[in-house]
C-alpha cells in the first residue's frame, strides 16, 4: 500500500475548495437551481423552496399500534 503525500489537513483543505468550486460553478444542477432562485430567505419575505407542508410523522396504522401495545403489555 502506497502512503499518500497529503496530510489530513491538506486533504481536507483540497476537498473543501473542490466542493465549494463545484457548487458555485453550477455543476450540480439541483444545487444551482436552488441558489439561483433563493436570493432572499423565505423567513425574510422570499419565496419558500417547499410549497407543500411536510407529511405527519410518524405514520401509524392499526397494525403498528397493536404490535406496539402487544410488546408493551408483554413486559419484554
Amino acid at each position: 500500500m502506497k502512503k499518500s503525500d497529503l496530510t489530513r489537513r491538506e486533504f481536507l483543505s483540497t476537498a473543501s475548495v473542490g466542493t465549494i468550486a463545484t457548487a458555485v460553478s453550477g455543476s450540480i444542477p439541483a444545487y444551482a437551481n436552488v441558489t439561483q432562485k433563493a436570493s432572499t430567505p423565505a423567513i425574510l419575505g422570499g419565496e419558500p423552496l417547499r410549497a407543500r407542508p411536510f407529511p405527519d410523522w410518524p405514520v401509524w396504522d392499526r397494525n403498528d399500534e397493536e404490535s406496539v401495545l402487544a410488546v408493551l403489555r408483554s413486559g419484554q
